[in-house]
């Protein structure tokens, strides 16, 4: 959807709008093709590409599905030339990683997860970043193809400094962007 926000932080108030997709699932195996679907809503913004020029592009997770991106980054980039979003401006667009968009099922990441769900302490969580193993564990495992892939769509990669801490602040012309990183803990 193109939705119209106004920045609150600051005086005068800027409109922006904003493209939000979320949930694609853009992955094909036996039993599983939203091939398409997805090619519907490909050729639903193309049609309509002079009702969704826009200032950004959120993209809130599970962009893939278990980790596989076969033709995602393609599709992705397919949709963001439909809604005009310059190839060289690559600043605007922001994918939040989904717990499919990772690969989950390493049984060390998930003893820690299982630690840090069945720990009583509010955080657990936070101990856990703050051990540098435990951290790398969560923050890096499972997360290769997803920076790969921000980097093909996006434009950029990830500084380790992020990628460390899991999430992300953006200080932005028109808003101010948090990105949260809440697979972290899935398995």
């Amino acid at each position: 959807s193109v939705s119209k926000g106004v920045c609150l932080m600051s005086e005068p108030r800027r409109e922006f709008s904003f493209l939000h997709f979320s949930d694609l699932h853009s992955y094909k195996d036996k039993g599983y093709d939203l091939t398409q679907a997805l090619a519907r809503l490909a050729g639903f913004v193309k049609d309509n590409a002079d009702r969704w020029e826009c200032d950004y592009v959120f993209l809130t997770g599970d962009i893939a599905n278990q980790c596989n991106y076969t033709g995602t980054v393609q599709f992705i980039a397919d949709l963001l030339e439909a809604v005009k979003m310059p190839k060289d401006d690559k600043q605007r667009i922001f994918w939040a990683v989904g717990n499919h968009d990772i690969k989950r099922g390493r049984k060390m990441r998930e003893n820690i997860i299982h630690e840090i769900r069945a720990d009583k302490d509010p955080r657990a969580f936070e101990k856990a970043m703050n051990d540098e193993e435990s951290r790398t564990l969560l923050t890096h495992t499972g997360m290769t193809e997803y920076l790969k892939a921000y980097k093909d769509i996006c434009g950029y990669d990830f500084p380790e400094d992020v990628v460390s801490g899991a999430h992300r602040f953006f200080e932005l012309e028109n808003l101010n962007l948090f990105v949260l990183n809440t697979c972290l803990t899935s398995c």
